[in-house]
């Protein structure tokens, strides 16, 4: 992907570890993507609106949020449905991890393990999904593009 399109990716990571938070962050620097961390948990959907990520991770684990209410509210919002959700978890149980994706969850990361390891996953999972992004933007500029070319057509004809 190039820099430009890379630069333009804002992840906004939502966890209480800080030392997750560093290892998430210095992997993303490695990518060229703006990440924004935070600890909320109530008024995680104020912060979405105001920052406009591309994409969002959740830490399961994190004991201020209720990651499958907080998932349901945003699948559940016009604003938010599109914006891919990644989930991040110590959790063992397939049973959670499914309930995660049915809900809504682009993904569901196992965090057992290194942390670095962790954070090259979700950026590895956050640059397809920014590149998948940027697809759909480039093929609504050119349909918009190829619609305009075809009016003016009309009009010179």
């Amino acid at each position: 992907m190039s820099k430009e399109l890379e630069s333009m990716a804002k992840v906004l990571l939502v966890d209480s570890n800080m030392r997750i938070q560093e290892a998430i962050h210095w992997a993303c620097e490695q990518d060229c993507i703006e990440l924004i961390a935070t600890r909320l948990g109530s008024n995680i959907l104020d912060v979405v609106l105001v920052k406009s990520p591309d994409v969002i991770v959740l830490d399961a684990d994190s004991t201020n949020i209720d990651v499958s209410q907080l998932l349901i509210k945003l699948k559940s919002t016009e604003w938010f449905k599109a914006i891919p959700v990644l989930i991040f978890t110590t959790s063992q149980s397939e049973a959670v991890k499914q309930q995660y994706m049915d809900i809504g969850a682009k993904a569901v990361i196992d965090s057992v393990g290194d942390l670095k390891d962790l954070g090259a996953t979700l950026t590895n999972i956050i640059s397809l999904e920014v590149a998948n992004l940027c697809c759909k933007k480039t093929s609504e500029m050119l349909k918009a593009a190829h619609s305009q070319m075809l009016r003016f057509s009309k009009e010179f004809n």
